[in-house]
């Protein structure tokens, strides 16, 4: 009977040990965001057009974020202006909204409507978030 005791106790052991091993492992974020609660998605497409209009490449732009930056104190580094990072986040829905007036499917003015207010968007992201374009942007390649 006391033999079945220890199996038993030895076997929970094991169990939980398994079990806090997997959640510390699952917990650990390593190279991941730092701030996963940020919900961002910084694509490759979009670093490299914000590299780009800082004249760096994609991995300086990753690193310089990486270390705390701001998107805007990297502009401000490099005499970038304001609009033209806004540009370059705004270019993809630009096209769009472009290829949609060609088409029929908006009329010009519904399409500078959509733009001023995404260039709004992006400007408010520019002046009131740490990162790009929330805190501790996630990076995605």
């Amino acid at each position: 009977m006391k033999k079945k005791w220890i199996i038993g106790l030895v076997a929970a052991a094991l169990v939980l040990a398994t079990i806090f091993a997997g959640a510390s492992a699952l917990a650990q974020t390593g190279s991941g965001p730092a701030n996963p609660s940020s919900g961002v998605y910084l694509d490759s497409p979009l670093l490299v057009r914000l590299a780009t209009a800082l004249d760096l490449t994609p991995a300086e732009l990753s690193a310089e974020l990486g270390t705390g930056k701001t998107l805007a104190s990297i502009a401000l580094e490099r005499n970038v202006p304001a609009e033209a990072l806004v540009n370059a986040i705004i270019a993809p829905h630009a096209e769009q909204l472009a290829l949609q007036v060609k088409y029929g499917y908006l009329t010009a003015e519904q399409s500078q409507a959509l733009l001023e207010t995404a260039r709004e968007r992006a400007s408010l992201l520019w002046f009131t978030c740490q990162s790009f374009p929330f805190s501790r942007a996630v990076i995605r390649r």
